[in-house]
Protein backbone atom coordinates (compact mmCIF):
# COMPACT_ATOMS: atom_id res chain seq x y z
CA UNK A 1 0.00 0.00 0.00
CA UNK A 2 2.80 2.41 0.88
CA UNK A 3 4.56 1.61 -2.41
CA UNK A 4 1.36 2.29 -4.32
CA UNK A 5 0.88 5.68 -2.67
CA UNK A 6 4.50 6.58 -3.38
CA UNK A 7 4.15 5.55 -7.04
CA UNK A 8 0.90 7.49 -7.31
CA UNK A 9 2.68 10.69 -6.28
CA UNK A 10 5.05 10.30 -9.23
CA UNK A 11 2.33 9.58 -11.78
CA UNK A 12 1.80 12.42 -14.28
CA UNK A 13 -1.99 11.94 -14.39
CA UNK A 14 -4.81 12.38 -11.87
CA UNK A 15 -6.94 9.47 -13.03
CA UNK A 16 -9.36 7.73 -10.68
CA UNK A 17 -8.09 5.04 -8.32
CA UNK A 18 -10.13 2.05 -7.13
CA UNK A 19 -9.56 -0.03 -4.00
CA UNK A 20 -11.19 -3.34 -3.04
CA UNK A 21 -11.05 -3.88 0.73
CA UNK A 22 -7.68 -2.13 1.05
CA UNK A 23 -7.35 -2.66 4.81
CA UNK A 24 -8.52 -6.26 5.22
CA UNK A 25 -5.22 -7.29 6.89
CA UNK A 26 -4.41 -4.02 8.68
CA UNK A 27 -4.64 -3.18 12.36
CA UNK A 28 -6.85 -0.31 13.54
CA UNK A 29 -4.07 2.30 13.49
CA UNK A 30 -3.11 1.61 9.90
CA UNK A 31 -6.78 1.56 8.93
CA UNK A 32 -7.18 5.12 10.15
CA UNK A 33 -3.96 6.18 8.43
CA UNK A 34 -5.17 4.74 5.12
CA UNK A 35 -8.58 6.40 5.55
CA UNK A 36 -6.95 9.80 6.07
CA UNK A 37 -4.58 9.27 3.15
CA UNK A 38 -7.47 8.37 0.82
CA UNK A 39 -9.50 11.37 1.99
CA UNK A 40 -6.53 13.65 1.34
CA UNK A 41 -6.05 12.15 -2.13
CA UNK A 42 -9.71 12.76 -2.93
CA UNK A 43 -8.95 16.47 -3.18
CA UNK A 44 -7.06 15.82 -6.44
CA UNK A 45 -8.73 12.79 -7.99
CA UNK A 46 -11.71 10.47 -7.75
CA UNK A 47 -11.21 7.72 -5.17
CA UNK A 48 -13.50 4.66 -5.20
CA UNK A 49 -13.40 2.21 -2.30
CA UNK A 50 -15.24 -1.10 -1.98
CA UNK A 51 -15.32 -2.50 1.54
CA UNK A 52 -17.20 -4.90 3.80
CA UNK A 53 -15.61 -3.32 6.87
CA UNK A 54 -18.10 -1.06 8.69
CA UNK A 55 -15.38 0.28 11.01
CA UNK A 56 -13.25 1.32 8.02
CA UNK A 57 -16.32 2.89 6.42
CA UNK A 58 -16.87 5.05 9.50
CA UNK A 59 -13.16 5.97 9.47
CA UNK A 60 -13.50 7.05 5.83
CA UNK A 61 -16.57 9.17 6.63
CA UNK A 62 -14.78 10.83 9.54
CA UNK A 63 -11.63 11.44 7.46
CA UNK A 64 -13.67 12.92 4.60
CA UNK A 65 -15.26 15.38 7.04
CA UNK A 66 -11.86 16.30 8.48
CA UNK A 67 -10.37 17.02 5.02
CA UNK A 68 -13.59 18.53 3.62
CA UNK A 69 -13.60 15.90 0.87
CA UNK A 70 -16.75 15.32 -1.17
CA UNK A 71 -18.19 11.95 -0.22
CA UNK A 72 -20.85 9.68 -1.70
CA UNK A 73 -21.67 6.50 0.20
CA UNK A 74 -23.60 3.70 -1.51
CA UNK A 75 -24.39 0.17 -0.50
CA UNK A 76 -24.64 -2.86 -2.76
CA UNK A 77 -27.03 -5.58 -1.61
CA UNK A 78 -28.60 -8.83 -2.67
CA UNK A 79 -32.33 -9.43 -2.93
CA UNK A 80 -32.94 -13.14 -2.93
CA UNK A 81 -31.25 -14.58 -6.02
CA UNK A 82 -30.83 -11.09 -7.49
CA UNK A 83 -27.58 -9.26 -6.80
CA UNK A 84 -26.09 -5.83 -7.38
CA UNK A 85 -28.86 -3.64 -5.96
CA UNK A 86 -27.37 -0.18 -5.26
CA UNK A 87 -28.88 2.36 -2.92
CA UNK A 88 -27.53 5.65 -1.65
CA UNK A 89 -26.33 5.93 1.91
CA UNK A 90 -24.46 3.66 4.30
CA UNK A 91 -25.95 0.46 5.74
CA UNK A 92 -28.10 0.76 8.85
CA UNK A 93 -25.17 0.27 11.24
CA UNK A 94 -23.37 3.23 9.69
CA UNK A 95 -26.32 5.61 9.55
CA UNK A 96 -26.42 8.72 11.69
CA UNK A 97 -29.55 9.38 13.76
CA UNK A 98 -31.16 11.78 11.27
CA UNK A 99 -30.67 9.29 8.44
CA UNK A 100 -32.19 6.54 10.54
CA UNK A 101 -35.22 8.66 11.36
CA UNK A 102 -35.65 9.41 7.65
CA UNK A 103 -35.50 5.68 6.91
CA UNK A 104 -38.08 4.91 9.61
CA UNK A 105 -40.45 7.54 8.19
CA UNK A 106 -40.14 6.17 4.66
CA UNK A 107 -40.77 2.61 5.89
CA UNK A 108 -43.77 3.88 7.88
CA UNK A 109 -45.37 4.95 4.57
CA UNK A 110 -45.13 1.34 3.37
CA UNK A 111 -46.53 0.02 6.63
CA UNK A 112 -49.45 2.47 6.51
CA UNK A 113 -50.29 1.29 3.00
CA UNK A 114 -50.37 -2.34 4.14
CA UNK A 115 -52.69 -1.36 7.00
CA UNK A 116 -55.09 0.57 4.74
CA UNK A 117 -55.17 -2.36 2.31
CA UNK A 118 -56.18 -4.67 5.18
CA UNK A 119 -52.94 -6.65 4.89
CA UNK A 120 -52.78 -6.85 8.66
CA UNK A 121 -50.36 -9.77 8.99
CA UNK A 122 -47.83 -8.03 6.75
CA UNK A 123 -48.43 -4.75 8.58
CA UNK A 124 -47.97 -6.30 12.03
CA UNK A 125 -44.64 -7.86 11.00
CA UNK A 126 -43.31 -4.64 9.49
CA UNK A 127 -44.56 -2.49 12.38
CA UNK A 128 -42.83 -4.66 14.98
CA UNK A 129 -39.67 -4.63 12.87
CA UNK A 130 -39.82 -0.83 12.79
CA UNK A 131 -40.19 -0.70 16.56
CA UNK A 132 -36.99 -2.74 16.81
CA UNK A 133 -35.19 -0.24 14.56
CA UNK A 134 -36.76 2.61 16.52
CA UNK A 135 -35.27 1.22 19.73
CA UNK A 136 -31.85 0.93 18.06
CA UNK A 137 -32.15 4.56 16.96
CA UNK A 138 -32.94 5.67 20.51
CA UNK A 139 -29.77 3.86 21.59
CA UNK A 140 -27.68 5.51 18.87
CA UNK A 141 -29.18 8.88 19.80
CA UNK A 142 -27.90 8.51 23.36
CA UNK A 143 -24.28 8.54 22.21
CA UNK A 144 -24.67 10.83 19.20
CA UNK A 145 -27.18 13.35 20.54
CA UNK A 146 -27.45 13.13 24.33
CA UNK A 147 -23.70 12.69 24.90
CA UNK A 148 -22.96 14.92 21.91
CA UNK A 149 -20.50 12.53 20.28
CA UNK A 150 -18.13 12.66 23.27
CA UNK A 151 -18.00 8.85 23.35
CA UNK A 152 -19.00 6.77 20.34
CA UNK A 153 -18.67 3.07 19.73
CA UNK A 154 -16.10 2.07 17.08
CA UNK A 155 -14.17 5.31 17.67
CA UNK A 156 -10.79 5.21 19.37
CA UNK A 157 -10.88 8.73 20.73
CA UNK A 158 -12.92 10.37 23.48
CA UNK A 159 -13.86 13.89 22.33
CA UNK A 160 -13.44 15.67 25.64
CA UNK A 161 -13.56 19.07 23.92
CA UNK A 162 -17.27 18.46 23.30
CA UNK A 163 -18.08 18.03 26.97
CA UNK A 164 -18.64 21.76 27.47
CA UNK A 165 -21.85 21.53 25.43
CA UNK A 166 -23.23 18.43 27.13
CA UNK A 167 -26.18 19.29 29.34
CA UNK A 168 -28.72 16.66 30.32
CA UNK A 169 -32.12 17.79 31.53
CA UNK A 170 -34.50 15.70 33.67
CA UNK A 171 -36.93 15.66 30.73
CA UNK A 172 -34.26 13.92 28.65
CA UNK A 173 -34.26 10.97 31.04
CA UNK A 174 -38.03 10.82 30.99
CA UNK A 175 -38.40 10.98 27.20
CA UNK A 176 -35.60 8.50 26.50
CA UNK A 177 -36.94 6.03 29.05
CA UNK A 178 -40.49 6.36 27.74
CA UNK A 179 -39.43 5.95 24.10
CA UNK A 180 -37.12 3.02 24.80
CA UNK A 181 -39.71 1.23 26.93
CA UNK A 182 -42.45 1.65 24.32
CA UNK A 183 -40.26 0.37 21.49
CA UNK A 184 -38.92 -2.53 23.57
CA UNK A 185 -42.44 -3.73 24.34
CA UNK A 186 -43.37 -3.88 20.66
CA UNK A 187 -40.30 -5.17 18.87
CA UNK A 188 -39.93 -8.68 17.51
CA UNK A 189 -38.26 -10.99 20.01
CA UNK A 190 -40.50 -10.48 23.05
CA UNK A 191 -42.90 -13.41 23.34
CA UNK A 192 -46.41 -12.53 24.43
CA UNK A 193 -48.77 -14.80 26.36
CA UNK A 194 -51.23 -16.56 24.06
CA UNK A 195 -54.13 -15.07 26.01
CA UNK A 196 -52.95 -11.54 25.23
CA UNK A 197 -52.32 -11.69 21.47
CA UNK A 198 -52.04 -7.91 21.28
CA UNK A 199 -51.75 -6.58 17.72
CA UNK A 200 -49.06 -4.10 16.79
CA UNK A 201 -49.95 -0.44 17.39
CA UNK A 202 -51.82 1.15 14.50
CA UNK A 203 -50.02 3.42 11.99
CA UNK A 204 -50.98 6.68 13.71
CA UNK A 205 -49.46 5.50 16.98
CA UNK A 206 -46.31 4.22 15.27
CA UNK A 207 -45.98 7.53 13.42
CA UNK A 208 -46.33 9.44 16.70
CA UNK A 209 -43.61 7.32 18.33
CA UNK A 210 -41.19 8.00 15.46
CA UNK A 211 -41.99 11.71 15.59
CA UNK A 212 -41.42 11.77 19.36
CA UNK A 213 -37.84 10.62 18.79
CA UNK A 214 -37.41 13.17 16.01
CA UNK A 215 -38.82 15.93 18.23
CA UNK A 216 -36.55 15.04 21.14
CA UNK A 217 -33.46 15.05 18.89
CA UNK A 218 -34.40 18.51 17.56
CA UNK A 219 -35.05 19.83 21.07
CA UNK A 220 -31.68 18.69 22.41
CA UNK A 221 -29.75 20.00 19.42
CA UNK A 222 -31.58 23.34 19.51
CA UNK A 223 -30.78 23.67 23.20
CA UNK A 224 -27.10 22.88 22.57
CA UNK A 225 -26.95 25.29 19.62
CA UNK A 226 -28.39 28.05 21.78
CA UNK A 227 -25.85 27.30 24.46
CA UNK A 228 -22.99 27.32 21.92
CA UNK A 229 -24.02 30.64 20.39
CA UNK A 230 -24.60 32.37 23.72
CA UNK A 231 -21.93 34.98 24.39
CA UNK A 232 -21.00 35.30 28.06
CA UNK A 233 -21.47 38.78 29.47
CA UNK A 234 -18.46 39.97 31.42
CA UNK A 235 -19.16 42.82 33.79
CA UNK A 236 -16.27 45.00 34.80
CA UNK A 237 -16.62 46.84 38.06
CA UNK A 238 -14.84 50.20 38.08
CA UNK A 239 -14.46 51.65 41.61
CA UNK A 240 -15.56 55.22 41.99
CA UNK A 241 -13.07 57.68 43.41
CA UNK A 242 -13.49 58.26 47.11
CA UNK A 243 -14.03 61.89 48.03
CA UNK A 244 -12.08 63.38 50.84
CA UNK A 245 -13.58 64.81 53.95
CA UNK A 246 -13.60 68.29 52.42
CA UNK A 247 -14.79 67.12 49.03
Amino acid sequence: MASFFAEMLLAPTKSAIIFDDPVSSFDHLRRENVARRLAREAADRQVIVFTHDAVFLLALIEAAEAFAASLLVQQVQTAGASVGHCSEGPPWVGMAVNKRIGFLKSEWVKADKFFRNNERTTYNGLARQLYGLLRETWERAIEEVLFGGVIERLKLSVETNKLKLVDIAPTDFERVERGMSKASAQLIGHDQPAAVNTPAPQPDELDADIKELESWVKDVRARREKKKSATPVIAEVVPLPVKGANG
